[in-house]
């Protein structure tokens, strides 16, 4: 049963204030903590594809891959870009 307005107790300003911003940090910490597993798993994922691709590289294309040592440096460059982008998201 609710209490009626009389025996209420009202808030001070600094009791409001300080609730207000309670509440905003535990929505803030919430929504950090519930995008950590995805972006785990994108990096996951990232990382995984790039270490496939390098070896599928040295696998099926040996000779291509030793004319060009530095062809790593792209991809990874490309899966880090994309890993930053995906996690601001």
């Amino acid at each position: 049963m609710q209490a009626s307005d009389a025996e209420r107790r009202a808030l001070t300003p600094e009791e409001g204030w300080r609730a207000i911003h309670e509440t905003v940090e535990g929505a803030r910490s919430s929504m950090y903590v519930a995008g950590t597993a995805t972006i785990l798993l994108l990096w996951g994922v990232l990382v995984s594809i790039g270490y496939l691709a390098e070896y599928a590289a040295d696998t099926l294309a040996s000779d291509f891959t030793d004319d060009r040592p530095w062809l790593s440096a792209p991809l990874w460059g490309a899966l880090v870009v994309t890993g930053m982008v995906g996690s601001a998201v």
